[in-house]
């Protein structure tokens, strides 16, 4: 407990997400030269040939490699959770006037060229490839990580922020740390073999700031960037989720267009309470059939976030001809981009 106390404690002395090495060493190794990058601050061994084998740096990595399997324990955790209380909530028998499908891109170009064609030009069809990023690592990822291995479990429902580090004021709008920067930064291969005629993004600031490393390439050739509210994470009471100031985003980001975002305030993000699944569904249908449906681009890619696409994919579109390889049905890693064509059908095609 006093290992995430102290850490939270600096984060709010700066009002800022600093990740500092006596999360991992004690706090008496006094003699470990730091350096700052990125607000997160990272061992700089000294040149004794021996230090390999220290101690200290023995204990660090296994710390790492402890924190680690916590955060892929809480990630089954999260999608087992999560899964549950879409069904719990009757969201996930909802039914929808326009039927949207999605399957695999390996299994859609395995389709006859011909059938494929036709359904594309199809009057009652749209057809579009969607490459779908969640965003790189961000510091209410890590904290929770910290929390969870240093004192337990907690309740993401508790609005104490006591109990409940997700609803401290400290994580408003929370920021990429440094590995989500590299998360971000180690896809850029795969994003470079993709063509998106425009990259949409939630405008919550680690979703940008995992967009504009991830799709560097595409962002130097003119490729726009466009946010929008409708593929912002789960509103409500996570601080995490709640979105700065409009004003500071755009100074911070002139390389995107915000004009679609309506307020400078945040007035979606709610108080105290968690937005229902069925309304996060219903955000998410409206935001795929009235803006990325109607869009004229045919090949985009989206920056969001994890339970937003968790509910997308198992509320509002249809994988069952998803291949079990990257099915976009289970819970994204931080920073992983899944590739799916995207199919809009009108009511009368249901049958």
């Amino acid at each position: 407990m006093t290992l995430f106390v102290r850490s939270l404690a600096v984060m709010g002395k700066h009002n800022r997400f600093c990740y500092y090495t006596h999360a991992f060493i004690p706090s008496t190794v006094t003699n470990v030269p730091c350096y700052r990058k990125q607000d997160r601050m990272r061992i700089v061994p000294p040149s004794s040939s021996n230090y390999s084998t220290s101690p200290v740096l023995l204990q660090a990595q296994q710390k790492q490699k402890n924190m680690e399997v916590c955060m892929d324990q809480n990630k089954k955790r999260a999608e087992s959770t999560l899964i549950e209380t879409l069904r719990d909530s009757g969201a996930m028998e909802m039914e929808w006037p326009i039927v949207i499908r999605a399957e695999s891109l390996s299994t859609y170009e395995s389709v006859d060229g011909e059938k494929k064609r036709k359904s594309e030009n199809d009057g009652s069809t749209v057809t579009k490839l969607i490459h779908f990023q969640r965003h790189g690592e961000g510091y209410h990822n890590l904290i929770s990580a910290l929390y969870r291995e240093a004192v337990g479990t907690f309740d993401v429902y508790d609005p104490d922020p006591k109990a409940n580090p997700l609803a401290s004021t400290v994580l408003i709008d929370s920021p990429l740390t440094h590995r989500g920067y590299e998360e971000s930064a180690a896809r850029q291969v795969e994003a470079s073999a993709c063509n998106p005629e425009v990259i949409i993004v939630s405008p919550l600031q680690r979703a940008v700031q995992t967009a504009l490393i991830t799709f560097e390439k595409q962002y130097h050739n003119g490729v726009p960037f466009v946010a929008h509210e409708g593929c912002r994470e789960r509103l409500g009471l996570h601080t995490c989720n709640k979105r700065r100031p409009l004003s500071r985003t755009c100074l911070d980001f002139p390389q995107v267009d915000f004009s679609l975002v309506p307020s400078d305030e945040d007035v979606l993000w709610m108080p105290g309470v968690l937005e229902k699944p069925i309304d996060e569904a219903n955000r998410a249908y409206q935001f795929m059939t009235e803006f990325v449906m109607t869009r004229p681009e045919k090949e985009m890619a989206i920056v969001c976030h994890s339970a937003w696409l968790l509910n997308l994919f198992n509320c509002v579109i249809d994988c069952s001809n998803s291949s079990s390889e990257k099915d976009p049905s289970t819970l994204f890693s931080t920073a992983e981009i899944r590739s799916v064509v995207v199919t809009f059908l009108d009511e009368t095609a249901r049958n």
